[in-house]
């Protein structure tokens, strides 16, 4: 057994949470403002004149062919030069807007390129309008979105790691986001009992708390093999 010590951890407590709340404010702040960038960009590409679309192409392509350290170099060395000065934290978040801006409006671009045609002869249907923007940004708004969310969900992570240059940190980042897409992605298509699904769980969680990592894995193993064979093993139209 491997004689954990905490104090170091314990003794700069303050430090690692100030740490952490700017990780959390950077990460949600970016989120919200690059998928309003991203929003804007993609309605643009896909309902603005020649004027409106270059511009555009041009910063996609310049923010998905360019490193995102190198962007992050730019805007807190560069721009002071030209009189835009910054701190560290809006430096970040500017280049971090930036880069999810620009991946996001490929996303929700193909989103809304996604909707089907009947999606907009109901919005007609319904009277939303006869113009095709205002149908489309309802339509977007209720389905190309929540069917992009998860792909700039990806993206943003994968922007934040790509900032190192390992490149088995990327590696074990990917591995690490497949396997957890599979597993929140599988679906219980029958009934289980209760009681012994809740037995399986107290049971993986009682291996956790002992560190027992070869019986935490063997039984986590076991109940996802049981829950797969479960599912095979009914039709499509039991699925509850």
């Amino acid at each position: 057994m491997y004689a954990l010590n905490f104090g170091p951890v314990l003794s700069n407590f303050e430090e690692l949470m100030q740490g952490l709340w700017t990780t959390i404010y950077l990460s949600v702040s970016a989120m919200i403002l690059g998928l309003l960038v991203s929003i804007v960009c993609a309605v643009g590409k896909t309902s603005g004149g020649r004027l409106v679309v270059a511009p555009i192409n041009l910063y996609i392509e310049l923010i998905r062919n360019t490193p995102f350290l190198v962007q992050i170099f730019i805007i807190y060395f560069s721009l002071p030069v030209i009189g835009f000065r910054m701190s560290p934290n809006t430096a970040a978040l500017t280049a971090l807007v930036v880069n999810v801006g620009a991946y996001g409006t490929v996303i929700i671009r193909a989103g809304i390129d996604s909707i089907q045609r009947g999606q907009i002869e109901a919005g007609h249907a319904l009277g939303l309008s006869r113009g095709l923007r205002k149908v489309s940004m309802y339509t977007l708004a209720s389905d190309g979105l929540s069917s992009e969310w998860e792909n700039v969900h990806r993206d943003f992570h994968f922007t934040i790691v790509s900032a190192c240059s390992s490149s088995w940190l990327i590696r074990f980042h990917e591995l690490l986001w497949d396997q957890a897409a599979r597993y929140r992605h599988l679906s219980s298509t029958c009934e289980f009992d209760p009681s012994s699904t809740i037995t399986e769980h107290q049971m993986m969680v009682d291996a956790l708390l002992k560190r027992d990592s070869i019986v935490s894995i063997d039984l986590s193993r076991r109940h996802i093999v049981e829950c797969r064979l479960a599912n095979d093993s009914k039709q499509p139209e039991s699925a509850c």
